[in-house]
């Protein structure tokens, strides 16, 4: 116990000894963030007190009512032919027009020579009046001043100031005052806006760091003397500690006066029992031998049997690559058996050539034999009415023997002519539909000769030159385009078609010796 406390002892002071280090160090960091901190804020006032400048009545930059401020009196008043005249040529010039300025009767202006980046203005009023005094800086558009609280002094005059922080060319009010004076920025209006803005954002981020890093050091200062509190509090509690260990210790002395006694019993018991544990650590010697002997069997045990498992996992590695080999082949596969269908389909499609002509012919045959069955039934129920009426006619000839026959005929003669013209008309509009039916069934068969044709020879001609089946198709598309051109040439009678046939074939056979002096 006595050890283990003073363990513990040197850890607590060796724990607490590195946390006031590391105050020292927290407390030096404070102190070099807040030098650097003063320092900014120097410089950040040395920045603006150097952009920065107080105007007074006697500079030339301030006009009042066109006049310098030192040329006038409290009221504004000046010579009265150089009043406002120089206000309104530059109001008018800036395109600036206000109804609170038309409003106002001879407001009290001032203008700049230019325009100015205006902070502050300082003005005197009478006092009383600061409640009514309403003043208005001059720019596009013009806005409202903001002023703060104004002070009275002993004269009963209130002491105002205004915060503008913007680029202005004048401003007027609408009672009589007082310049005191007038913070103006005195380089270019653009760039001290910009530089105004960046110190405003600067100082405003100073600030929020400078405030969270004191209040990270104020909440850490909190936890360290929440610390020191509870480190008191176990000081405490071991210093009663210890109290009671000491009372302890007088009660402990006694009996171990007793057990000392003891002690010397125990001893010679433990004499004899080194001696009995001699003799058992030679047996244990022996065991040991045996142990280690064991352990050796052991080891090649496991060694044949990591030897056993590497063998397997190599056995599945194999199969793996085998199984995956195997899938490789299978996918080569179905890609060669896709190909294939691919090309059996391309193969065939010397017989899809024909189906756009076959089903358009089809359709016009269909058209044709509808028209011709048409004229047909017409011209049957002509004729059936001609036999009619004639046989008709006849039979009146035996009945009536006093009726002329010619002056009969004569009187008839216009509805024969026009039935003779009706015939002649629909038997020749049945002779052209009937030819054009036979014309059709013609290219039909022209076309289905010229691609068997083409097929015939593209397929010796792949036999003879080792022909790839794309060529084939390829050879063959252009020869059926060759032929069929040939053949649609010129159209001859019914009667010159073996001639016609002839001459195609031997066209197809000079194209395929062409071909063949080609791939030689």
């Amino acid at each position: 116990m006595g050890v283990e406390g003073r363990m513990s002892d040197r850890a607590k002071n060796l724990e607490d000894n590195e946390f006031l280090d590391h105050l020292k160090k927290i407390e030096t960091a404070n102190e070099y963030s807040l030098l650097q901190f003063q320092k900014l804020q120097s410089s950040l006032s040395e920045v603006e007190s150097n952009i920065v400048s107080k105007l007074n009545v006697n500079n030339s930059l301030l006009l009042c009512n066109g006049q310098p401020l030192s040329e006038i009196g409290y009221n504004g008043d000046g010579k009265e032919d150089r009043k406002n005249k120089r206000v309104e040529n530059v109001l008018n010039n800036s395109n600036f027009f206000e109804a609170a300025y038309t409003a106002t009767n001879n407001p009290y202006v001032l203008l700049f020579s230019r325009a100015h980046y205006v902070k502050t203005i300082e003005v005197v009023v009478q006092s009383g009046h600061q409640s009514d005094l309403t003043g208005f800086y001059i720019q596009e558009p013009s806005k409202k001043l903001q002023t703060t609280e104004p002070i009275i002094d002993g004269r009963k005059k209130s002491r105002i100031v205004y915060e503008v922080n913007s680029q202005i060319i004048g401003f007027y009010f609408n009672l009589p005052i007082s310049i005191v004076s007038v913070e103006v920025v005195s380089t270019t209006p653009s760039d001290v806006s910009k530089v105004m803005e960046n110190l405003l954002e600067v100082k405003a981020e100073m600030f929020s760091v400078a405030s969270s890093i004191r209040g990270g050091i104020q909440n850490y200062f909190n936890l360290t003397r929440e610390r020191i509190k509870s480190k008191r509090s176990e000081v405490d509690q071991l210093s009663t500690q210890i109290s009671t260990l000491q009372e302890e210790k007088g009660r402990l002395d006694v009996f171990i006066s007793q057990d000392k006694g003891i002690l010397k019993s125990v001893k010679e018991d433990i004499s004899r029992e080194r001696k009995s544990l001699d003799s058992s650590s030679l047996k244990l010697h022996e065991l040991n031998g045996e142990v280690s002997v064991l352990l050796k069997k052991n080891n090649e045990a496991i060694l044949t049997k990591k030897n056993l498992y590497l063998k397997e996992v190599e056995l599945n590695n194999s199969i793996s690559t085998i199984e995956q080999q195997i899938k490789s082949k299978h996918l080569e596969l179905e890609s060669v058996h896709e190909k294939i269908s691919k090309g059996t389909a391309k193969a065939d499609t010397y017989t899809r050539d024909l189906s756009g002509h076959m089903k358009e012919s089809r359709i016009q045959l269909g058209c044709y034999m509808l028209l011709a069955l048409t004229l047909i039934g017409f011209t049957s129920f002509i004729f059936w009415e001609v036999y009619d009426r004639a046989s008709s006619l006849i039979g009146s000839f035996n009945t009536a023997q006093d009726t002329n026959i010619w002056q009969l005929l004569l009187s008839r003669s216009p509805l024969i002519l026009a039935t003779t013209v009706l015939l002649t008309g629909f038997l020749a509009l049945l002779f052209f539909t009937v030819n054009h039916i036979i014309s059709l069934n013609k290219d039909r068969m022209n076309m289905l000769k010229a691609s068997i044709l083409a097929e015939q020879i593209s397929v010796s001609l792949a036999n003879d030159f080792a022909l790839t089946r794309a060529q084939r198709l390829e050879q063959s598309k252009k020869l059926k385009v060759e032929i069929i051109m040939k053949l649609f040439e010129s159209q001859q009678p019914t009667s010159k078609l073996d001639a016609k046939n002839m001459s195609i074939m031997t066209q197809a056979i000079d194209t395929i010796l062409k071909v063949k002096k080609q791939t030689q």
